[in-house]
């Protein structure tokens, strides 16, 4: 019974494989062409912009094409006072997960492992969504249902399903660097005594 327990509360493992069978990717597959330049709404998150912490929620200092307003905020009220102890540990935790999982996503990609790669979407999936950061929850689900979709009965060959998570992996890293940007700037100071 304790062990199944155990099981239930603990995040499913994380398939590895030996440094010898890891090749980084070539550029052209990990990096496909670049966008054109971006404009002035999408710009990089500004320091300034969230300078001025006077609200009382700082609801309207979230941005919203990023983060979950809603479930961010839920976060923040499990804070204790006014520190971000809580907040601050578990978005500390899911950038370090993310960035194992980015990796893993990288080797399973080199691998031509489906499998795997539907797996490390849906659990990247759940991480993102738990702190709610929704473009990086909605790119892994869409690479989980591809990687199914194409192991499963469904439209997708393997050689298809490849290039559309490669593509998808690659803006769910987008994503991700953009919500990475703003949450560092949000926990500075939490980041500053952390280092």
């Amino acid at each position: 019974m304790e062990s199944t327990q155990k099981r239930r509360n603990s995040s499913p493992p994380v398939k590895s494989f030996p440094p010898s069978e890891v090749k980084p990717l070539p550029v052209d597959i990990v990096d496909p062409p670049s966008p054109a330049p971006a404009k002035e709404s999408e710009s990089p998150v500004d320091e300034d912009d969230l300078a001025d912490d006077e609200t009382d929620d700082g609801d309207d200092k979230i941005p919203s094409d990023i983060i979950d307003k809603e479930i961010f905020n839920q976060i923040l009220d499990l804070d204790d006072g006014d520190t971000k102890e809580f907040s601050f540990e578990m978005t500390a935790a899911y950038l370090v997960q993310a960035k194992e999982t980015f990796t893993n996503m990288d080797r399973a990609l080199l691998a031509k492992d489906l499998h795997e790669l539907s797996r490390l979407g849906h659990y990247l999936k759940g991480s993102s969504a738990a702190i709610g950061i929704k473009k990086v929850q909605a790119s892994c689900e869409k690479i989980q249902h591809c990687g199914d979709d194409a192991l499963g009965e469904g439209k997708l060959v393997q050689a298809e399903a490849l290039q559309k998570i490669t593509q998808m992996v690659s803006q769910a890293k987008k994503d991700n660097e953009k919500a990475e940007e703003w949450l560092h700037i949000y926990y500075k100071d939490e980041m500053e005594a952390a280092s």
